[in-house]
């Protein structure tokens, strides 16, 4: 499910600039993992994560540094199903 706790910031390094880069993002979890949805087209945190994988979630005071890995559409498509619309 979605999580309560409150918004969620992910911070990915700008694939051009170099520079630390935050938007608020909607994660949810299925069978204990976290996913988000990068949308189509594919926002900038989108490619600015595939450029530099490593990141940072901030949840109130909470950051907790992450990898972000891109699913292949085989393994996206069943999760794509349970995102909450």
């Amino acid at each position: 499910g979605l999580f309560k706790d409150g918004p969620v910031v992910l911070t990915v390094t700008g694939r051009t600039s170099g520079q630390p880069r935050s938007t608020p993002i909607t994660p949810f979890e299925v069978d204990g993992q976290r996913y988000v949805v990068g949308g189509l087209p594919g926002p900038d945190w989108v490619r600015n994560a595939q450029a530099h994988p490593e990141a940072v979630l901030v949840r109130g005071k909470t950051r907790e540094p992450v990898r972000m890995v891109e699913l292949p559409v085989e393994q996206a498509r069943p999760l794509l199903r349970q995102f909450p619309v």
